[in-house]
């Protein structure tokens, strides 16, 4: 496709909406380019299957080839492929939280599914019967279906309606479908779904908004709505809170839902590799979108699966690891035979779903040339790859002093001399108050395994000075959990919507806050973690010579007082000579990443910067300031801002990767 198509193809609807350079074939820029909107036809089949799909898949299906033939058997062995099945629509359709409660729910999904199945059958077989029974399908709901409501009503209708938009979009070619009938089923499409979709649900786990572009695609193809469809693709890429591809898909190939359990990480990745197919199949790339962050995203968690390790923030889950779920087969199909790209561990993984029980191959599975090399799969993004506390041997010391858990840390700093160095041990050391630190001391800890934890009631920040001057202090590999429990949550969305209320108890991290410049001098904060704190991960005022370094903040920064966007994961305030380098500064629930005010000679260089809910980084009235060789990707108030008594001002920025940031 040459540049002039594509950007017919792929232009989006209203003057707000943009495409990312990355995307037009052009090396990232600061300025995005503005696109036309989509005007192009749509292609007709062109949601799941193409004509040429369709007509590669009844081959192989006549041929007895595999992988097809063997998901073929098992497709038509499934009740919802026999004649016999019968429709049973309801007005109101109810699904509750994880499906409880359900009326109507169950049997609207095996319809989708059953007039997609039989839409298929007669392309294949050329059966008429087949092509009534999906229009008698279709018929039953369009002509009785009012809504959807319940906790998962949005859930349930991404998960589904796209299949019987499929369905639809099949019958295109077959004559007997009625006139009037097709109008209902525009109705349902225009007067149920659409209504129930178009907003999004960005605050629930990424599933969910890819499930749900996934299905508005769909019937925007099936309706010839270019503003739906150019409205689905732009939520694919810029999508708030936890949607769009970059929310969901980190640079290491984590997922959001990685520290929840792999079923839903699976579901996640499955529904934004079919949106990205739907689009692919109208000539818009949403695979290449972040470098290919899709193909990233399933290699990491096929490896995963499969039963290796991975690097990983926070704590990954083992539930449902090893059980392979049928969705592997699209993004297997794209980057091997369309972009020609080696995918080795998603590979091994799609092999392990087709040896299971999945039927997706039928419809998905097309091959394609095996000549010429194939290119190396995408590699994580190196900002901030290894911040936060790492589990190591620390070669302890005899004479360092060491704090157990139910120790009390405070009497430890008291009694340590000028120099000192004290060890945090492994276990969760609960704090019944702040912590006061002093001058000339080391805190360092066995990484990750050494968690402090503020009591509930015992103030706002962990750890705070003692005395308006601070000097020569060393904070080292340790976790700070700001959370009011220290249980791992099963679902970590759900605390992290709590955090995010003006009402969330304050709760910070670290907080030295001297009453004059310079009265904090020479302090090192280095492979610390810092996670969901309501206040600041870190807040530092009054500092000369601070370093930062490989530290990991994380979902810090809420809404509470002082108000939205006034927390960030790192607030450096009337400081001088600081240096804040490979760190991982990322989903800040109401600020920034970083923000660096009424300061001077601060270098903020090689982090990642991501998924905040303002900016990556933000620099207010301040001089001599280096933004440099920074990852600043999916943040929703923007890339980075510096202005100086409300106007924009100049840093020096130099070798940064920006990516589909907002505004």
């Amino acid at each position: 496709m040459n540049r002039r198509k594509f950007l017919q193809v792929a232009g989006l609807a209203s003057s707000a909406v943009t495409l990312p350079a990355e995307l037009l074939g052009a090396p990232p820029a600061k300025p995005v380019r503005q696109i036309e909107t989509k005007t192009t036809p749509f292609l007709h089949p062109g949601i799941l299957q193409t004509h040429s799909q369709l007509v590669v898949m009844k081959r192989m299906i006549e041929a007895g080839e595999e992988p097809v033939a063997s998901a073929w058997k098992r497709f038509m062995e499934h009740p919802t492929a026999s004649l016999d099945f019968n429709p049973k629509p309801v007005t109101h359709v109810f699904r509750g939280a994880n499906g409880a409660n359900r009326s109507g729910a169950d049997e609207f999904a095996t319809s989708g599914q059953a007039a997609h199945s039989h839409a298929l059958q007669w392309h294949v077989s050329g059966d008429p019967k087949h092509a009534q029974k999906s229009i008698e399908i279709l018929d039953a709901w369009s002509r009785t279906l009012w809504d959807f409501s319940g906790n998962d009503a949005k859930l349930l209708a991404g998960w589904t309606g796209a299949y019987f938009c499929e369905a639809a979009e099949l019958l295109r070619a077959y004559p007997g479908w009625k006139q009037e009938s097709q109008i209902q089923f525009r109705h349902m499409l225009t007067r149920v779904l659409v209504p129930l979709l178009a907003p999004f649900f960005p605050e629930a786990n990424g599933n969910w908004d890819g499930a749900i572009v996934f299905t508005l695609l769909a019937i925007a193809i099936y309706l010839d709505d270019h503003a739906l469809f150019n409205r689905a693709t732009n939520h694919f890429l810029y999508g708030t809170t936890n949607a769009g591809i970059l929310k969901y898909v980190w640079p290491s190939g984590q997922c959001e839902e990685s520290t929840r359990d792999q079923g839903h990480v699976q579901l996640g990745l499955g529904h934004f590799s079919y949106a990205a197919l739907v689009a692919w199949n109208q000539g818009v790339d949403l695979f290449a979108a972040g470098n290919n962050r899709l193909a990233l995203g399933f290699e990491y968690t096929s490896k995963y699966m499969l039963g290796e390790d991975v690097p990983y923030f926070g704590v990954i889950s083992p539930r449902a690891r090893g059980r392979f779920s049928d969705f592997y087969e699209a993004v297997y199909q794209h980057y091997r035979f369309d972009k020609k790209m080696d995918l080795p561990y998603t590979s091994r993984a799609a092999e392990k779903a087709r040896n299971g029980h999945a039927i997706s191959a039928v419809w998905l599975f097309r091959g394609g040339s095996e000549n010429g090399r194939l290119a190396p799969p995408p590699t994580p993004e190196p900002q901030g790859a290894s911040a936060g506390a790492h589990d190591s041997d620390l070669h302890v010391q005899p004479a360092w002093h060491r704090v157990s858990p139910g120790e009390y840390l405070q009497t430890a700093i008291d009694q340590a001399a000028d120099g000192d160095t004290i060890v945090i041990e492994p276990g969760i050391h609960t704090l019944p108050a702040s912590v006061h630190l002093r001058s000339g001391i080391t805190l360092v800890g066995y990484g990750r395994q050494s968690m402090l934890h503020l009591a509930p009631n015992g103030g706002e920040y962990c750890l705070v000075q003692g005395l308006p001057k601070l000097e020569r202090l060393t904070l080292r590999n340790f976790l700070i959990e700001g959370a009011v429990s220290t249980d791992w949550p099963t679902d970590p969305n759900q605390p992290r919507r709590d955090r995010s209320t003006q009402m969330a108890p304050p709760r910070g991290g670290i907080l030295l806050n001297g009453n004059a410049e310079g009265d904090i001098r020479t302090v090192v904060l280095d492979h610390l973690t810092v996670r969901n704190c309501v206040s600041n991960g870190i807040a530092i005022s009054g500092a000369t010579g601070v370093t930062i370094s490989a530290c990991d903040l994380t979902d810090n920064g809420g809404n509470n007082a002082p108000g939205h966007g006034l927390n960030h994961n790192l607030l450096l305030n009337h400081s001088s000579q600081c240096t804040v380098g490979d760190s991982r500064l990322v989903f800040s629930l109401g600020g920034c990443g970083v923000s660096v005010q009424n300061s001077s000679h601060v270098t903020v260089q090689r982090n990642e910067l991501s998924r905040n809910c303002g900016h990556g980084a933000e620099f207010l009235n301040c001089t001599d300031v280096k933004l440099q060789e920074c990852l600043l990707e999916a943040n929703d108030g923007g890339s980075y801002r510096s202005e100086t008594d409300g106007v924009r001002s100049q840093i020096k920025a130099t070798s940064l990767v920006e990516r589909l940031n907002g505004n």
